[in-house]
């Protein structure tokens, strides 16, 4: 549920490269959800490979490496639908 929160509001943010990675907290902030829902979302969208993980000096990076197009337009069950690859210099 909160994956899927997460997902949404990283695309629609735009961060979906990695010149454009925000670290946990932008990402809490855009949710709107507890920070340890929100970490675990992204924990499990690494585990599927539609997020990667950068660490950096003071805090990680997130952002998506995979955008899912949804077959029927809703974003109910994103982690079954099929994955099309975007490049960051597709945006």
């Amino acid at each position: 549920m909160y994956a899927e929160k997460v997902y949404n509001a990283m695309k629609n943010a735009g961060i979906d490269c990695e010149e454009k990675m925000a670290n946990a907290e932008k990402i809490v902030g855009r949710t709107k959800a507890p920070k340890n829902f929100v970490l675990r979302a992204l924990d499990e969208l690494q585990s599927k490979g539609l997020a990667k993980r950068r660490a950096r000096e003071k805090a990680a990076g997130y952002y998506l490496s995979w955008t899912i197009w949804p077959r029927s337009g809703s974003a109910r069950h994103i982690l079954s639908y099929s994955l099309a690859r975007r490049k960051c210099s597709d945006a």
